[in-house]
C-alpha cells in the first residue's frame, strides 16, 4: 500500500507541474499575440527567471524570429531549439520592451507569466510582545496567529520586503519579521489556515509583480530575474 501511496503522490505532483507549465506558456502566447511581429524576445537571465528553454520553445513555436541572448552558449542552445529555422540572434544591450512578453509592461491586456507561491509549513499562536525571526525586528502588537511559509531569500525573495510586503493567504497578509533563507512569516490575526495551504506572493490572480517592484524600488524584471 505504501508503494502505491508514494506513486499517487508523485503523480499528483507532476500533474500540478504540468498545469502550472501550461498556464505559464498560455500567458506567454497571449502576450506575444499582442506584440509586433518583429518583437525581440529577450531571454537574458534565464528569461528573467522564467526559464530559458521553455520560453524559447514557446516563442519559436509562436513564430518569433528575433531573440536576445547573453552569451555563445545560450545562442547555441537557442539555435539547437530552432532546428534550422531562420532566426536572428543579438547580444546587444537589454531590450527596452523586454517586460512585455512577461506581462510586466504598462498594458492591462498583458498576462503576468510568473506566479510565485509556497506552502505553509507550520502555524502557531503568538502572544502580544512575542518576537519573530532574526533580530526581533517585529513583535506581535496583540495576540495573533503566525504562518511560516517555505520560501525565503535563497529562493529570490528580497529581504527588503521584510515588514513591508504582503502575500495572499485567504486574504492579504503582511510579511512580518525578517525574511530568512528558506522561510518567511505571515501575520494572520485571528484567522486560521492549515499546513499545506498555498501563500501567493505575486502573479496571476493576486498581487502584482509591479507592486513588489515599486515597493523594493527596482524594475519589475529585477523581481522575477532573482527567483531561483
Amino acid at each position: 500500500m505504501h508503494r502505491y501511496a508514494v506513486r499517487d503522490a508523485h503523480a499528483t505532483k507532476w500533474t500540478a507541474r504540468l498545469v502550472r507549465r501550461r498556464r505559464v506558456l498560455t500567458a506567454v502566447r497571449a502576450n506575444l499575440a499582442r506584440l509586433p511581429t518583429d518583437y525581440c524576445v529577450d531571454l537574458s537571465g534565464d528569461a528573467y527567471g522564467h526559464g530559458f528553454t521553455a520560453l524559447a520553445e514557446t516563442a519559436l513555436t509562436w513564430g518569433s524570429t528575433e531573440f536576445r541572448v547573453c552569451n555563445p552558449s545560450e545562442e547555441a542552445t537557442l539555435r539547437r531549439l530552432a532546428a534550422g529555422r531562420d532566426i536572428r540572434v543579438t547580444g546587444e544591450g537589454p531590450s527596452r520592451h523586454a517586460a512585455a512578453m512577461y506581462g510586466l509592461a504598462n498594458d492591462s491586456g498583458l498576462l503576468p507569466v510568473m506566479r510565485l507561491c509556497a506552502s505553509v509549513i507550520s502555524v502557531k499562536r503568538l502572544r502580544a510582545g512575542d518576537p519573530v525571526s532574526y533580530g526581533y525586528t517585529w513583535r506581535a502588537p496583540i495576540d495573533t496567529t503566525l504562518a511560516l511559509v517555505s520560501i525565503g531569500y535563497a529562493d529570490g525573495v528580497s529581504r527588503r520586503a521584510s515588514n513591508r510586503a504582503t502575500a495572499s493567504l485567504r486574504g492579504a497578509r503582511p510579511i512580518v519579521g525578517r525574511i530568512a533563507m528558506d522561510v518567511l512569516s505571515l501575520d494572520l490575526g485571528d484567522d486560521g489556515v492549515a499546513v499545506g495551504d498555498e501563500a501567493v506572493l505575486f502573479g496571476h490572480e493576486t498581487g502584482s509583480t509591479e507592486a513588489w517592484a515599486a515597493l523594493l524600488g527596482v524594475p519589475p524584471l529585477s523581481v522575477t530575474a532573482g527567483v531561483g
